[in-house]
């Protein structure tokens, strides 16, 4: 791979605008032509599996905080205005001028999948029963399928079935050619195509990757609940989410851990039984650790037999409590699909669907691996009437800073009884993120409204 320097290079955070029709290839360049340039292509872990598009909704979410003086001292830059103004929800979030986005970012991961589905589809049909064949094209519409899932959480309304049909969703680009004009879909279409790329994909792929940057038929399951869960179908979530256990459900005992290192878990997720598929985000600075507290609430709800207290939380010198319970093993934010997740969607599907003992052996199973045995005040006292509850709350204890808050807010807004107000406050001023606000979905960059004359969010 490392002589072998692709178009897509060139262009993989220039967005989805003009910027793209302005590339021309130079010497150090070539097309990728056989089965085995587009494997590589997917191998590209630095712009499929980094970077992946949730700044704005882990920045927007309730996680964690700032104090007053290191939100004064936020970086003055084009580069990070947009964050600043994210973290208080604005109306107006992009100046122009933003290069690297969410947006551009998913998109230009998008463009790779697209070229690689163009090139092997065009290939001899004799081609196309190999297995190398079927692994490049199914990670392909895994990545797309991924990146229009993770753009959706945060440029499109969330999913209702009575407005889906008309409410504005993504533009879906499926093909290569960028000079194509494709407008915005609808919410509906936007996730019919999430849910049709994973089905295709599963066709194809593997049970289980060669390495954990790939996809499998274990990961298509995992997203697939993901998706079917934002869509209410919890049904089908329950299916995806058992048929991804089936094939991987090892989780990590807290008990067998050394808690009082900075960083608990392997660098960059090498050797965590728990992951399904490594994606990683990184680069957001309300959350770097030089700004970010960990919320008070948050933080108190973990009791003192719970190891993930210790396994995710720092104590710093300045009295600041700071998260270090990463996947990535280091700083940055583990943001992939992991079985610790798939456990408390099977359970909360399970118990929307009144399979209350179902729901408990999955939370019983979870909890088990992350109690003190020694201090065995064992788990909470779970009962049918509390379940629901109990999974949401362990929703938020587990999957800190995973991407998934800000999902499951958006989520759980169409729902009385877990409707949460966000609020912020800076010296004297309170900003609130209410409970089905226009604001729980994201503008779009004004470069993306120029280039694709799209219709703009309303906020």
């Amino acid at each position: 791979m490392k002589n072998l320097i692709y178009l897509i290079v060139s262009v993989a955070l220039s967005g989805c605008g003009s910027a793209f029709l302005d590339v021309r290839p130079n010497q150090g360049q070539r097309i990728p032509k056989s089965i085995a340039d587009y494997n590589a292509m997917m191998d590209n872990t630095s712009l499929l599996n980094t970077f992946s598009s949730h700044s704005l909704g882990m920045i927007g979410s309730d996680e964690y905080f700032m104090l007053d003086t290191r939100y004064d001292a936020f970086p003055v830059g084009s580069a990070t205005n947009y964050m600043k103004r994210a973290y208080t929800w604005e109306k107006t979030i992009y100046e122009g001028g933003e290069i690297v986005t969410d947006w551009s970012r998913g998109y230009s991961r998008i463009l790779q999948c697209n070229i690689v589905l163009d090139g092997l589809l065009k290939m001899d049909a004799s081609k196309k029963e190999n297995e190398l064949w079927r692994q490049a094209k199914g990670n392909a519409l895994f990545f797309r399928a991924l990146n229009y899932y993770w753009l959706a959480q945060l440029y499109c309304d969330p999913y209702l079935a009575d407005s889906a049909p008309q409410a504005l969703g993504l533009p879906l680009r499926v093909e290569a050619d960028v000079t194509i004009s494709v407008a915005r879909s609808t919410v509906e279409e936007t996730y019919r195509r999430i849910v049709n790329d994973l089905l295709e994909a599963e066709s194809l792929l593997l049970e289980l990757p060669d390495n954990m940057y790939q996809a499998s038929k274990c990961a298509v399951f995992a997203l697939l609940a993901k998706t079917y869960m934002q869509m209410g179908r919890y049904d089908d979530g329950l299916i995806a989410a058992s048929r991804s256990l089936s094939i991987k459900r090892n989780l990590i005992n807290f008990n067998h851990l050394d808690l009082d290192v900075r960083y608990v878990f392997p660098a960059n997720g090498e050797g965590n039984p728990e992951i399904i598929m490594f994606t990683s985000a990184t680069n957001m600075t309300p959350l770097t650790t030089a700004r970010q507290c960990v919320d008070t609430a948050l933080f108190a709800s973990y009791g003192d037999n719970d190891l993930r207290k210790t396994a995710y939380f720092h104590h710093n010198s300045d009295g600041r409590i700071l998260f270090k319970g990463s996947y990535v093993g280091n700083p940055a934010f583990f943001t992939g699909l992991a079985v610790d997740e798939v456990i408390l969607n099977r359970a909360e599907c399970s118990a929307r669907l009144g399979d209350f003992e179902g729901a408990k052996a999955d939370m019983q199973y979870l909890l088990d691996h992350r109690i003190d045995d020694v201090l065995d005040q064992k788990m909470p006292k779970i009962n049918n009437d509390n379940l629901l509850d109990l999974i949401v709350s362990e929703r938020r204890k587990e999957l800190v800073l995973r991407g998934t808050r800000w999902e499951d807010l958006r989520r759980f807004n169409n729902e009385g009884v877990f409707r949460e107000k966000v609020e912020r406050r800076i010296h004297d001023t309170t900003y609130e993120l209410l409970p089905g606000s226009k604001r729980y979905t994201w503008p779009l960059p004004v470069e993306a409204i120029a280039a694709g004359k799209y219709e703009q969010n309303s906020r």
